[in-house]
């Protein structure tokens, strides 16, 4: 009998194994694979070596650098997050500003954060274009869509089995001018994307990002929000934790005028009242340097914080919320954002007592790329007659002032990598000055267009 129940057993135990090994589908999660998973806690995301080895070394081709999040108790609490009283939305100033919002929210600053859509993801999810290859053989993501809700998939091809580690698009960042990074909730904290979207390159590894790692494990700090959003509260002495309630996406009316709660109180109460900008400031009546520094906040050069950016008000100085590099006027930049300070070093601007960057900049409107328009603002002030090209190409030259004189170039402080190539960013260049070789490549265009 004990002879018969042992084999009993025995063959039962065979049949377990052979459901849990072939009937079962295994857990094919990139997080349970070994040698390819590895996870780093967010707080020891920017302090360790370990990041640096994988995004410089060959230990970082075909892995998965994960999250590892910390639980919120860690301290004894729940998270204690700075807040940033008075913000209501721009939706709040349509209420009296229709014209003005409705120009404004085709602007470049308003679309520089968003949820994701169909219209706030440039990047193709069809069959054929959704799909980024990496060096590595087996080793690829892919983009879809699941209803309205869009995911960045790694696919890892080992052992006769494609596993897969899955992530949903839960923010936009970058109108597209240049491109957009993504960014998602893991628990309670937030992440970038390993895929990012190139206007000239289509989807592209994330900035910094060396192909081959799939890095999901980079936790966004307020560095990162302060110029794509207008109001997000971080959590204290937490890495990347943030209220995702009550957060203000793009940069909009109240980074340039002040928190308006008071404002928008005060007239509804007094709908009849002439008072403009009561309780808020308007930037007409700053001075040149306060008005600019307003611009500072995401145009001035690289950057480390002194305090909270989100809590910078119009009329204060910019110098008293960041530290800038020693010199900010060299190179061009998305990340670097220094227009500003490539704009002070013209002639333009410091033979002139006023100009400032509303000048040639209209925030309520969308301009990108109006070359024309532009260079019309350029005649406000020059006369085509001084130009050296008005003997060659008469009146013509004052259609296109701006690629002569703010060429744009690639920006080479950011590589962005591809299985094939390594790009580059074109940023236009705020430094006005005359540049030959800019001016030939207009001149030879023009005489293409001509012939």
């Amino acid at each position: 009998m004990k002879l018969k129940f042992t084999i009993a057993f025995l063959l039962a135990a065979v049949c377990v194994a052979f459901l849990v090994n072939f009937l079962i589908p295994k857990d094919l999660s990139v997080a349970n694979l070994k040698g390819v998973a590895k996870f780093i806690e967010p707080e020891a995301y920017y302090v360790t070596g370990m990041v640096y080895d994988l995004q410089n070394t060959e230990a970082g081709q075909r892995v998965a650098l994960l999250p590892r999040q910390l639980k919120t108790g860690k301290y004894g609490s729940k998270p204690k997050f700075s807040r940033h009283e008075g913000f209501v939305g721009p939706e709040s100033c349509q209420e009296c500003h229709a014209d003005y919002y409705k120009g404004f929210i085709q602007t470049a600053h308003y679309k520089t954060s968003a949820f994701p859509s169909d219209s706030s993801i440039l990047g193709s999810f069809s069959n054929g274009e959704n799909v980024m290859e990496t060096k590595q053989a087996g080793f690829q993501y892919e983009m879809t869509k699941q209803g309205k809700e869009f995911f960045q998939k790694l696919l890892v091809e080992q052992d006769g089995n494609i596993y897969e580690h899955k992530r949903r698009f839960d923010i936009v960042t970058g109108s597209g001018s240049v491109g957009q990074t993504y960014l998602y909730w893991e628990e309670d904290g937030l992440f970038q994307l390993p895929v990012s979207w190139l206007a000239k390159g289509g989807w592209v590894n994330s900035p910094g990002y060396p192909d081959g790692l799939a890095n999901f494990a980079r936790p966004i700090r307020e560095e990162c929000m302060t110029c794509h959003a207008t109001m997000v509260e971080f959590a204290e002495r937490h890495v990347g934790i943030i209220d995702r309630e009550n957060m203000i996406l793009g940069v909009s009316c109240e980074r340039c005028h002040g928190p308006a709660e008071a404002h928008v109180n005060f007239h509804r109460a007094n709908p009849d009242s002439k008072e403009g900008a009561k309780f808020i400031v308007h930037p007409n009546d700053l001075s040149r340097d306060r008005m600019n520094d307003i611009c500072a906040q995401c145009h001035a050069g690289g950057s480390k914080s002194i305090q909270s950016p989100f809590n910078f008000r119009p009329g204060d100085s910019i110098a008293d919320f960041k530290r800038f590099s020693k010199d900010p006027t060299s190179g061009g930049g998305v990340h670097t954002a220094n227009q500003y300070p490539r704009l002070i070093k013209s002639k333009c601007y410091s033979n002139s007592d006023s100009m400032n960057c509303a000048t040639c900049h209209n925030p309520h409107q969308n301009e990108h790329g109006l070359v024309k328009l532009f260079s019309a603002r350029c005649m406000q002030c020059h006369q085509q007659q001084d130009c050296g090209q008005f003997g060659i190409s008469g009146s013509r030259i004052t259609e296109n002032c701006i690629d002569c004189h703010m060429p744009k170039g690639d920006d080479t402080s950011m590589e962005i990598e591809t299985a094939q190539d390594v790009l580059f960013p074109e940023i236009r260049d705020h430094y006005i000055r005359v540049e030959r070789d800019a001016t030939r490549i207009v001149l030879e265009s023009w005489k293409r267009k001509d012939n």
